[in-house]
């Protein structure tokens, strides 16, 4: 019996053998072309390989297979049936759609379609864009911290003080009989009645030294604790100082005259600087502005942040009956306003963030919770060799 078994399973094996190598002709037969076989062959069994899609599947099927005594036997043979596939092996590796960029290995892979490819163009024509936005807007925020613009505001003060008054010979000299003044009187309007009354204004008389000028002068309004306040305007609120003045000698060709200096109480004006002068025979009218000014730096004119200074506007009238070695000074208000500048900046760090964000935000759609993203997922960006993550994170 059990050499009958032996023999049994000898046919069996020989005839699943014999199957096999039946399918694999009718598989081969199935699949080549009739022009080469062989090399059709070849190359689906590598695209196999390659790809590792089958091209084709296997199923064993019972036959009916009959001997040389004439009786059937069935025997377990394997059918090929070929997959059905509309592209040839070379096709199924492309897509219409997908550029594929090969690179090296260790380098980052890049897979995108035409589509990306446009909008990563636009991407860099926006980057320049926003660059130059950026480095243009910085630009105009330096020069500005260099060059504030300034606002003018008029403030009513009732009363507005007078400024300290100081005048001065115009020629100076340490050792000069005709480089003195003394004042006669000094007058003002009954805002009442209208009329010129004469009164008596604090005055101090000092020497003022600058550039190698010594200065002989009359100092008026100079105690901060007790400053002389204007209450109107114009000739109603007008003040006159009356200056008797050595004349010069005639071969000398000397200038004859004084000059006037409004300056702050309790400073010392520049002298040697003055452009206001007064000659005789006339009233020289000065008419006063008051300024505050508030900078942002200081200069080297005002080294102080905050400066008040009184422009002046000189108006003359004819003086009758006068004698020529009298000068007459007078100064009044135009206006019971301060005048306040104030330097200002036209940008400021917060509004050159805001422009910049913005510009940001609208050409290149990007947020701080977008830049987080994308920081975030630089480390597995590099540990994969692939922008695949961060591109859809921008985009």
């Amino acid at each position: 019996m059990n050499e009958q078994s032996r023999g049994n399973l000898s046919t069996l094996s020989s005839s699943t053998i014999n199957g096999r190598q039946n399918s694999r002709e009718f598989s081969t037969a199935s699949s080549v072309n009739s022009e080469s076989p062989l090399i059709k062959q070849q190359s689906l069994s590598e695209y196999e390989t390659k790809t590792q899609i089958p091209l084709s599947i296997s199923i064993v099927s019972g036959l009916q297979l009959a001997d040389s005594s004439g009786e059937f036997k069935e025997n377990a043979s394997p059918i090929h049936i070929p997959l059905q596939n509309d592209k040839k092996p070379v096709e199924m590796e492309k897509d219409e759609d997908l550029v594929v960029v090969k690179a090296k290995k260790g380098r980052l892979r890049f897979n995108f379609t035409i589509g990306e490819a446009i909008t990563f163009v636009a991407w860099i024509m926006v980057i320049v864009f926003v660059a130059w936005y950026i480095s243009n807007s910085i630009s105009n925020y330096v020069t500005s911290l260099g060059n504030p613009t300034t606002s003018l505001a008029y403030v009513e003060s009732l009363p507005l003080y007078y400024p300290a008054i100081t005048v001065c010979n115009w020629n100076a000299a340490l050792d000069c009989d005709y480089c003195n003044l003394t004042l006669m009187y000094s007058t003002t309007v009954n805002q009442e009645y209208g009329t010129i009354e004469q009164f008596e204004l604090p005055h101090t008389i000092t020497e003022i030294e600058q550039n190698g000028q010594y200065f002989t002068c009359y100092v008026f309004n100079n105690d901060t604790q007790n400053l002389l306040a204007a209450n109107a305007t114009g000739y109603g609120g007008t003040i006159s100082l009356f200056f008797r003045v050595p004349l010069a000698p005639v071969e000398r060709d000397a200038r004859f005259g004084l000059q006037v200096s409004f300056h702050e109480p309790g400073t010392v004006p520049p002298v040697f600087a003055e452009t206001n002068f007064a000659i005789s025979k006339v009233d020289n009218y000065f008419v006063l502005t008051k300024y505050v000014t508030t900078r942002l730096k200081p200069t080297i004119e005002d080294p102080s942040l905050v400066s008040v200074r009184w422009e002046s506007k000189l108006s003359i009238v004819k003086l009758t009956e006068v004698e020529k070695d009298v000068v007459v000074i007078s100064f009044a208000y135009s206006s019971l306003n301060e005048n306040r500048i104030t330097e200002v900046l036209t940008s400021s760090i917060e509004g050159l963030l805001g422009e910049i964000s913005g510009m940001v935000g609208m050409m290149m759609g990007i947020d701080v919770l977008k830049l987080l993203r994308g920081g975030l997922e630089i480390p597995y960006a590099v540990h994969h060799k692939t922008l695949r993550g961060i591109w859809e994170i921008f985009n």
